[in-house]
């Protein structure tokens, strides 16, 4: 892709600045929104293979327990813990009552 410039400074009252500084932006925007989109699938990727917490309060049913070091070895050097999900006893049964009657048309 071409590089744009404005060839020169900024002029405000200029239409032509003005409507590449838009175009400017929604590129920004439009790589902000790939760049997102790409970390969601990889941190989902981790759930799903690995198993991992990504972090915050555990869902309801669930315990964050640990895993062994951290897989990154920057972090593990750090003393950084691998955190899973497991299921917890005292509410488990709470959980699937829930899942249950949802899948009986309960809302």
């Amino acid at each position: 892709m071409p590089k744009l410039t404005l060839g020169g400074k900024y002029d405000p009252r200029n239409p032509s600045h003005k409507m590449l500084m838009s175009v400017l932006g929604g590129m920004s925007e439009s790589e902000r929104q790939h760049v997102q989109a790409q970390v969601r699938a990889a941190m989902d990727a981790q759930v799903v293979n690995e198993g991992r917490h990504q972090g915050g309060r555990a869902p309801y049913g669930y315990v964050a327990v640990d895993a062994g070091p951290h897989p990154n070895p920057r972090k593990a050097a750090e003393g950084f813990r691998l955190r899973v999900l497991a299921i917890e006893a005292e509410t488990a049964e709470v959980v699937r009552r829930i899942f249950a009657e949802y899948l009986d048309g309960k809302g």
